[in-house]
């Protein structure tokens, strides 16, 4: 396949100076590759800006959800009250080619985006404003965009890693959902032959019913 467009020098200056100015920026990891290089990089680019990260479970994996980045799970399609709240303390948004963005904004409390935009600084990098087509609609409600950048968003990942000096910006970040997990003493001693073992009885105790 064709190699994915580059973007132009001016628009990665724009976008590494909104990173750098921003003191929360939010990653949206959306529709991304699956290459490890590309995951790779993904990370660097967060670690380097101090990005947090939330990622989609309407897609494949795109971030570590075991990343101290990553600290909600992975959206769905019901609202949380956490991803509201991420999303309000939020000065700046990245979406990496998230599925219906507007949508999503809309349903985490930044209002319609045609008529009341999120107040946060939106940068979004999606190949999908070349399908819109206002006559058949064929297409989802129109997020309300600051930078708009038609490429892949592996290649801006990778475009922007090269051109911007190397940093290390550290993130605001509240803590780790994980933390929160209870592992209980029996979840730590699971073991695969004795749920083999109890499915095999249960089985056999229930096959006449």
């Amino acid at each position: 396949p064709p190699a994915p467009i580059g973007v132009d020098q001016r628009t990665l200056a724009s976008i590494d100076e909104a990173l750098r100015n921003a003191k929360h920026p939010l990653l949206l990891a959306g529709r991304v590759s699956r290459s490890v290089d590309d995951w790779n990089i993904r990370i660097a680019l967060a670690e380097s800006y101090g990005l947090t990260v939330l990622s989609s479970a309407n897609n494949a994996p795109a971030f570590p959800v075991s990343h101290p980045l990553h600290v909600l799970p992975p959206a769905g399609d019901k609202p949380t009250k956490e991803e509201s709240a991420l999303i309000a303390q939020s000065d700046l948004i990245l979406s990496l080619d998230w599925l219906d963005l507007a949508g999503f904004l809309r349903a985490r409390g930044a209002g319609v985006q045609t008529q009341n935009p999120t107040s946060a600084k939106v940068i979004h990098c999606s190949l999908d404003g070349l399908l819109t087509n206002g006559w058949s609609m064929d297409h989802q409600a129109l997020p309300a965009i600051d930078i708009a950048v038609t490429t892949h968003p592996d290649a801006l990942v990778r475009d922007l890693l090269e051109a911007a000096p190397k940093i290390t910006k550290p993130a605001s970040k509240p803590a780790h959902w994980q933390s929160s997990l209870q592992v209980s003493e029996a979840s730590k001693r699971f073991d695969l032959l004795q749920l083999a073992t109890g499915v095999t009885k249960w089985s056999e105790k229930n096959k006449n019913v």
